[in-house]
């Protein structure tokens, strides 16, 4: 029921920044990156560089960068639901990586078995999910695509993730005003 909550607003509101300017992200996220680690979702500590199996690896080196013309709120909700897929879709022994570029683009990427072409451009569809055993409602990427849409930014999809011959990477390229 959260994500069906989610998903309403994030088709119903605007989801820019309330001043109509950018705004600065970093504590947003690593806020959202704190919490999921409370909640046992992500073990790895956000930005020390240390691979010590972490769930989560956080490249917090522009994290200070990171801004755009999104409301914090409707942007948590967005790498929330990108970290949550991420670590709940990967391989096992594969981190969560997140990384900021450019100042306003997010990568979260992840390790394991590549999604098919198919499944790929059908994924920010309401209930699709890609043929796996993990469990979930199928609505996390509609609503960042939703959120994106609403906010003038762009959702990219990548399997397998550039570089390697598996995985994942979905990547949020914020709006700037």
């Amino acid at each position: 029921s959260e994500k069906l909550l989610q998903l309403a607003r994030a088709e119903s509101s605007g989801g820019f920044s309330p001043t109509g300017h950018n705004q600065k992200l970093g504590p947003t996220l690593n806020l959202v990156i704190e919490d999921l680690k409370r909640a046992g979702l992500g073990k790895g500590g956000a930005g020390d560089g240390v691979d010590d199996g972490a769930d989560i690896r956080f490249d917090a080196d522009n994290l200070a960068t990171l801004s755009a013309n999104i409301d914090l709120d409707a942007f948590a909700i967005c790498m929330r639901n990108l970290i949550e897929n991420a670590l709940k879709y990967g391989g096992d022994d594969c981190p969560v990586e997140i990384k900021v570029i450019e100042g306003h683009i997010v990568q979260v990427s992840n390790g394991g078995t590549p999604v098919s072409p198919e499944d790929l451009g059908q994924l920010t569809t309401r209930f699709k999910r890609s043929s796996t055993k993990a469990g979930g409602s199928g609505l996390g990427l509609a609503i960042v695509e939703a959120i994106a849409a609403n906010t003038k930014s762009e959702l990219k999809l990548y399997s397998p993730r550039p570089g390697h011959e598996d995985g994942f990477m979905a990547e949020i390229w914020l709006h700037q005003s």
